[in-house]
């Protein structure tokens, strides 16, 4: 493991590396102190981000002293290590992220933030009972793809990708969503600032292979299991944003249901009315209540 300062990224942030079969693991820390560090705030990005995009969220939680903020570069992401936007398992996933808890916050609570894909591993390796945290706040979930399947029914998209995936062409790579796009058909954000910081940088929102679609499609399957959802016991907050064209909310609501019905755990969803996908990259009014909403949950 190593760990070291960069100036660049604010004097109270740091970043390093774990390394796990191979794989380098990437992580920004935000005021963590050895000595008064009680519990985290574990924050995990979504598809062709990076933990970097969102730093200004732990910035704009005025934690105290106690509470330390860690976000993670899922494998394939950011300065993380693996096979770019390519995955043939969740379960890796689920063993970068419990390796990093094991290694960093070791017995010490804390609590998931995640957003859309991130959403889903946590989702994931709740119902695998492989993570504890107190509690979580998810936005956008990805429970369901929306974009490309408007144009065919879900079900024929599903059997394509498991069939071509079967067929030796997992590392067949959809298209970038991002590439010519303009801000009026863009289905991120209603922020024209946040839409042009989204796409100026190349690294984000790139085209996932198609073994990462399968493998996603696999998991959502998993969480939505009855027996898995039994398995969740963690009171989950989900921020909903109505305008998502990125992921299936409707998949959501859907999920929500069978856990109020099948699990212990309490579902609280909150409905943003006029945010698209992008609810932490969103106009100010927007964020600022998403920011308002985490910092009641996390205390």
């Amino acid at each position: 493991m190593s760990i070291t300062s960069k100036d660049n990224i604010g004097s109270k942030w740091e970043e390093g590396f774990l390394t796990r079969e191979k794989v380098k693991i990437h992580f920004n820390k935000f005021n963590v102190s050895a000595e008064k560090t009680e519990k985290y705030i574990v924050f995990l990005h979504g598809l062709g981000e990076s933990a970097s995009k969102y730093n200004h969220i732990a910035e704009d939680l005025n934690l105290d002293s106690n509470t330390g903020y860690l976000s993670v570069d899922l494998r394939g992401h950011g300065l993380s290590s693996g096979d770019d936007l390519h995955i043939d398992s969740y379960d890796d996933y689920e063993k970068d992220l419990c390796f990093f808890i094991k290694n960093i916050i070791k017995d010490k609570k804390y609590i998931v933030v995640a957003h859309s894909t991130g959403a889903l591993v946590s989702l994931y390796c709740l119902a695998k009972k492989s993570i504890k945290p107190q509690k979580l706040l998810l936005s956008s979930v990805f429970l369901g793809i929306r974009y490309p399947t408007k144009l065919i029914p879900k079900f024929v998209f599903n059997f394509i990708v498991t069939f071509i995936n079967m067929m030796g062409l997992s590392k067949w790579r959809f298209p970038s969503p991002t590439k010519n796009m303009k801000f009026i058909d863009n289905p991120y954000t209603t922020s024209k600032l946040r839409f042009d910081e989204i796409i100026r940088d190349k690294r984000y929102l790139r085209g996932p292979s198609l073994a990462w679609v399968s493998a996603s499609l696999q998991a959502i399957k998993f969480v939505f299991s009855r027996k898995n959802i039994e398995n969740i016991k963690q009171d989950i907050n989900i921020f909903l944003p109505l305008k998502d064209l990125v992921v299936d909310s409707n998949a959501t609501f859907k999920w929500c249901r069978k856990l109020r019905f099948f699990s212990q755990a309490s579902v609280l969803s909150i409905v943003f009315f006029n945010s698209k996908h992008e609810i932490f990259y969103e106009q100010d009014r927007i964020y600022k209540k998403a920011i308002k909403l985490l910092k009641v949950w996390i205390n």
